[in-house]
């Protein structure tokens, strides 16, 4: 028998762990560097993932017969009993996946046996990794974190949980892991202080590696924990990764050699050769200026394959004003608008494969993506009363032009220096209850993605900001990449992108001239994340999680048209 999974191209965690170690290997490259894996808040996000995972297989609830069937219907959990860091694979975002489920098994949550014969617990009691099973024989939703404690050790440490030979004691290949209350060092070339990694291996690992099964905490208490150490993580890696440069020879680059890439309403984008590496470089207008130096850590913090990398700034002026220049990393084949005109003209390059409706279908998924994650984002601020509010991150001008190609056509969300803190959901915020000092510049949304007079749409301190107004311009964005046609410039072609979501207008606007989908896939994509998105009424829009879980399964519905 075969079975059929999708394809995840950066393959498993311990062959990442593995190359990572490898001197001159492939981690120099510049897409290696984007994905972050050197830095310790991308391996507290993928050991969240980890723990998220198990979470959902323990907090699964299955109704079977006990063996006693006058004990009636009983509920049960899965447990995985195999997690280690092969088992973990890594898909193109760099988000991780747990695999290897065809021995899952049904147990009672907590300390409950499982509920097979004996028979049938010594068979599953064989199945493990040597290095990922606990001491106890008894197999319950404990055993799987355990597991997940060696296998965070591992993605920290890069050592390794496995003994290299059978014959091995076992106190002696687990020794390694927090031996005398003492955590080993983190991985060489991974930017994590030693005093974050052992809150990590003190506060997330030890709990997982109790001798004493029933002493263990359990996966949801351990996703909890490393979501709180995970904003500490992202926290360091923006003071350790926003490098400040020299204003008088960043501008006299941009002056001298700089290729200029586009203009906006806050600034142009030069393309500059900075010590052999060639960036892109954002000189912004004098009134566009005033960013504060905690709000550019902030963005240099935020790393996600699918968000444009703050790479450092140069200043010159007073603080609150000036000059200032912004180095990101350089996205080669333009942005998303530019691609879209250039099919309709007959100009794409045949690489990228536009025709397809894979191809759309996965940049989709990539900006859905990169806005789940900053919306999922907990962000504490002090109110005005003197308690603390939890905030999402609002991008606050999503838009096709600021979706920003690789050279191998992958999307980066760009424009990232006026994020907000918002609510998420359709909850409001005052942007007066935020302090005065972390208030960034308050911008509008580009005509023709938004709603106009929406109550929630940032504008002036004191009104409204949601999540959901992201969301609208993520639909009018999707839109835009589907039928080819323009979200503002006027003309009724342009408006009929934000009028889908009216009830009233039944018949959604043509595909794209030249893009291979069926019309079944089509109108499906419009009932299911198109419409939904552009809801008139905020409230009525799906989170940024709903519209990527609606691709995903909208990927796997329509796969055989997306094939032909």
């Amino acid at each position: 028998m075969y079975s059929v999974f999708d394809f995840h191209s950066n393959g498993d965690l311990r062959q990442l762990l593995d190359r990572f170690a490898e001197p001159h290997s492939w981690w120099s490259s510049a897409e290696a560097v984007a994905s972050g894996f050197h830095l310790g808040g991308t391996r507290l996000r993928m050991a969240t993932d980890i723990a998220s995972a198990v979470e959902f297989l323990h907090a699964t609830e299955e109704k079977s017969m006990a063996r006693d069937e006058r004990a009636g219907l009983l509920s049960f959990s899965f447990v995985h009993k195999d997690v280690k860091p092969s088992n973990i694979l890594v898909d193109g975002d760099w988000r991780c996946r747990l695999a290897d489920l065809d021995f899952l098994d049904l147990t009672t949550a907590g300390l409950g046996q499982t509920v097979w014969g004996e028979q049938r617990a010594q068979q599953v009691a064989r199945v493990h990794t040597l290095g990922y099973r606990p001491p106890e024989d008894r197999v319950t939703c404990k055993w799987d974190v355990f597991s997940t404690g060696v296998t965070i050790l591992e993605l920290l440490t890069g050592l390794r949980g496995q003994p290299a030979s059978s014959d091995t004691p076992e106190e002696s290949w687990l020794c390694w892991a927090l031996a005398d209350g003492r955590a080993p060092p983190p991985q060489p070339g991974l930017r994590l202080s030693a005093g974050l990694h052992a809150r990590v291996c003190r506060e997330a690992v030890a709990p997982c590696l109790l001798h004493n099964f029933a002493e263990r905490c359990t996966a949801a208490v351990l996703r909890g924990r490393l979501q709180t150490l995970l904003a500490a993580a992202e926290a360091e890696d923006g003071e350790a990764g926003l490098q400040e440069f020299s204003f008088a020879e960043l501008d006299a680059a941009v002056r001298q050699v700089g290729e200029e890439l586009g203009a906006g309403s806050f600034g142009r984008v030069y393309r500059v050769n900075l010590a052999g590496r060639p960036v892109a470089v954002k000189k912004l207008l004098p009134d566009s200026a005033g960013i504060p130096l905690e709000a550019l850590r902030r963005q240099a913090g935020l790393r996600h394959p699918r968000l444009l990398s703050l790479l450092g700034f140069a200043h010159r002026g007073e603080a609150a004003g000036g000059d200032l220049l912004l180095v990101y990393e350089l996205c080669e084949a333009g942005n998303l608008r530019q691609l879209i005109d250039d099919f309709a003209a007959g100009r794409a390059p045949p690489a990228c494969e536009f025709q397809l409706a894979g191809v759309r279908i996965r940049m989709a998924h990539e900006l859905a993506s990169a806005l789940d994650f900053l919306h999922s984002r907990q962000e504490v601020e002090a109110a005005a009363a003197g308690d603390w509010r939890s905030f999402s991150l609002a991008h606050q001008d999503v838009k096709s032009t600021n979706v920003l190609l690789t050279a191998d056509w992958h999307c980066k969300l760009g424009d990232l220096d006026s994020l907000q803190t918002a609510t998420a959901g359709s909850g409001l915020t005052r942007m007066e209850d935020r302090p005065q000092s972390s208030q960034p510049r308050i911008r509008y949304f580009t005509n023709g993605y938004f709603v106009p007079g929406e109550p929630d749409r940032p504008g002036a301190p004191g009104e409204l900001l949601s999540c959901k107004v992201d969301v609208y311009a993520l639909g009018v964005t999707l839109l835009e990449l589907f039928t080819g046609r323009r979200a503002s410039g006027g003309g009724e072609p342009e408006l009929r992108l934000s009028l889908l979501g009216d009830s009233s207008v039944q018949q959604p606007p043509s595909p794209q001239a030249g893009l291979l989908i069926s019309d079944r896939c089509y109108l499906d994509l419009c009932d299911r994340v198109f419409r939904p998105c552009l809801a008139l009424n905020s409230a009525q829009r799906p989170t940024s999680t709903r519209v990527l879980q609606e691709l995903d399964r909208f990927y796997s519905s329509c796969e055989p048209d997306l094939e032909n």
